[in-house]
Formats: C-alpha cells, sequence, structure tokens
C-alpha cells in the first residue's frame, strides 16, 4: 500500500488535506510541524510527502524539505504555501515536485497526488 506524509500544523488543514486525499487508498500519517515530520522522513518509507512551508518551530517546512533532499531523501515533495519567491529555485534544483499556493483547488491535489503515486 502507497503511503503519504502530511506535514501540516492547521488541525483543520491536516484534516482537510487527508479528506482529499483518502479516495487514493494510501495510508496518510500525520506530522505537526518540521521536527516530527523530519523523524518520520528518516524513519520510515513514504511514496510521497505534502508539507505546509510555514511550520512552526525550528525547522519550516522549506528547510525540512531541503534537509531531507541534502541526506538523499528521493520522496516526491509537494510544498504547500500562501508565500512566493522562492517556488522558482526550490522546483529547479529538484527539491521539491511542484508548489501548491493557498488558496488551491483540492482536486487538482488529488489528481496530482494520483500522478505521483502511480509511477513506477
Amino acid at each position: 500500500m502507497k503511503r503519504i506524509l502530511i506535514v501540516e500544523d492547521s488541525i483543520v488543514m491536516q484534516a482537510l488535506l487527508a479528506r482529499c486525499l483518502e479516495p487514493l487508498g494510501a495510508t496518510i500519517t500525520i506530522a505537526d510541524n518540521g521536527e516530527n515530520g523530519y523523524k518520520l522522513l528518516s524513519d520510515e518509507p513514504f511514496d510521497l510527502a505534502i508539507v505546509d512551508h510555514g511550520l512552526p518551530g525550528e525547522m519550516s517546512g522549506g528547510a525540512l524539505v531541503i534537509l531531507m533532499h541534502d541526506k538523499g531523501c528521493r520522496v516526491p515533495f509537494v510544498m504547500v504555501t500562501g508565500f512566493a519567491g522562492y517556488e522558482i529555485p526550490m522546483v529547479a534544483r529538484g527539491i521539491a515536485e511542484t508548489i501548491i499556493k493557498k488558496p488551491f483547488d483540492y482536486q487538482a491535489l488529488r489528481a496530482l497526488a494520483k500522478e505521483i503515486l502511480e509511477r513506477p
């Protein structure tokens, strides 16, 4: 079974993202900050990680994705953000699969996740 990690601090967004992705039939795991996301990504295999840029604590979502990429983690990362400006370099460097700006279309996110999960 495919596994998706959602790294999001907002309980409401956690629930919305999980509900959006449930029809894909993947196991969904939620981390509420960058540190917990880092632990999960370091210890468990995931097929996709959806990460909010603006996470509280010591590690932002952007920092988490860059750190995992630099450690050789090849999980496809989809960044979710309300901010602009850094997304082109992150995608160009191959660090993030894509950046989705809030507010976003949940059906489009589900379609993107489905496409990523169906890759060989």
